[in-house]
C-alpha cells in the first residue's frame, strides 16, 4: 500500500516524503493497492471518520469497495491487457484514479486537525498525521482438501463450473502516516 498526494496532475513531485499539512483543510491523497497474488481480489477498506488518539483526523475513503485483478508473467503494458469497453468502464467509475491488471489507485481525503492553543505551547515540531486503515480482502483458492477420488478431467469440468474453489478471507490493520503538521 503506497499513499501520495493528490496534486493537479495527480503525480507527486516525491511520492515518499510526506509533506507538511495545513490543518483544518482537506487534503486529496492517493492510496495505491497491489495484488501480487496470482488470484484476483475483493478488497474492503474501512477507516474510523476520526482516526483514535489526541488529534482526531478526519479521513474519507472515496471508494471503499473494489476488486483487484491477478498478477501474471507478462511484460506487456498493463493498459493493453484490458479490452477498450473494459477500461472505459473501469476509468469511469467513482473514487478510482487509476486501475490496471493488478494494481488500483483510489481517492482518500483526510483533514488534520490543529492542536488546540494549550498543546502548542507544551510542543513543538511536528506532530505526524496517521490513519489506521483495517484490509478486508476475499480470494479464492483451489480446494486442495478433496477426500474424493476425481479424474483429471472431471477435476477440469468442475473447475469450469466454478467449483473447487474455496473463498478466503483475510482481515489486517495497516497506519498510513499521510504527513505532517507543524506546531509552532
Amino acid at each position: 500500500m503506497q499513499i501520495r498526494p493528490n496534486v493537479g496532475t495527480g503525480l507527486s513531485a516525491s511520492p515518499t516524503v510526506p509533506e507538511l499539512l495545513k490543518p483544518g483543510i482537506t487534503h486529496s491523497f492517493i492510496l495505491t493497492i497491489t495484488n501480487p497474488l496470482y488470484d484476483p481480489i475483493k478488497l474492503t477498506l474501512s477507516t474510523p471518520a476520526t482516526a483514535p488518539g489526541p488529534y482526531p483526523h478526519a479521513t474519507t475513503i472515496l471508494r471503499p469497495e473494489f476488486a483487484v485483478g491477478a498478477n501474471a508473467d507478462i511484460w506487456n503494458d498493463d493498459e493493453e491487457i484490458l479490452p477498450s469497453t473494459e477500461r472505459e468502464k473501469r476509468r469511469s467509475r467513482f473514487g478510482i484514479f487509476e486501475a490496471k491488471r493488478n494494481m488500483i489507485s483510489i481517492f482518500m481525503e483526510v483533514i488534520p486537525v490543529p492542536p488546540t492553543a494549550g498543546e502548542k505551547g507544551t510542543m513543538s515540531g511536528e506532530i505526524s498525521v496517521e490513519i489506521p486503515i483495517f484490509v478486508k480482502m476475499v480470494y479464492q483458492v483451489d480446494d486442495v482438501e478433496k477426500d474424493d477420488t476425481l479424474t483429471l478431467m472431471h477435476q477440469v469440468m468442475e473447475e469450469e463450473k466454478g467449483k473447487g474453489k474455496v473463498e478466503k478471507e483475510i482481515g489486517y490493520w495497516v497506519v498510513v502516516q499521510a504527513g505532517s503538521i507543524s506546531v509552532s
